[in-house]
């Protein structure tokens, strides 16, 4: 069992990103995966064996998922990190310019009409 910890840390540390770190973690502790295979065999031993070999199996995936679980905050807090620094702000460089709104359409059409009415009164005198 002991190689098998040593074999499964090396791939968790090995583990670049999350997704990667996932099928790590699916490898050494999903349904298929050779601890479960260890633990169905457990019923085909002698029962005096049965506890030291399941003791031994059960620290040695609680010891693989607390791997993956320090492993898995590592890689969060880098990716965190990066994109920090990606989306950091420079107070140094000049302000945006802010764009002005537009008037509103019923004003428009207010002021259209007005000009419409001033140019009509012009043309009287």
């Amino acid at each position: 069992m002991d190689k098998f910890f040593i074999r499964a840390s090396k791939e968790i540390y090995a583990a670049v990103d999350l997704a990667a770190l996932d099928s790590v973690r699916v490898k050494y502790l999903g349904k298929k995966s050779e601890l479960v295979a260890q633990l169905k065999k457990l019923g085909q031993l002698k029962p005096e064996d049965r506890s030291r070999v399941g003791a031994e199996i059960n620290k040695v995936k609680r010891d693989i998922q607390e791997l993956v679980i320090k492993r898995r905050s590592s890689l969060e807090n880098s990716l965190l990190e990066k994109k920090l620094l990606e989306d950091s702000v420079d107070i140094s460089l000049p302000g945006r310019g802010q764009t002005v709104g537009s008037r509103h359409p019923v004003s428009k059409v207010q002021s259209r009409i007005e000009k419409i009415f001033i140019n009509a009164g012009q043309g009287l005198k």
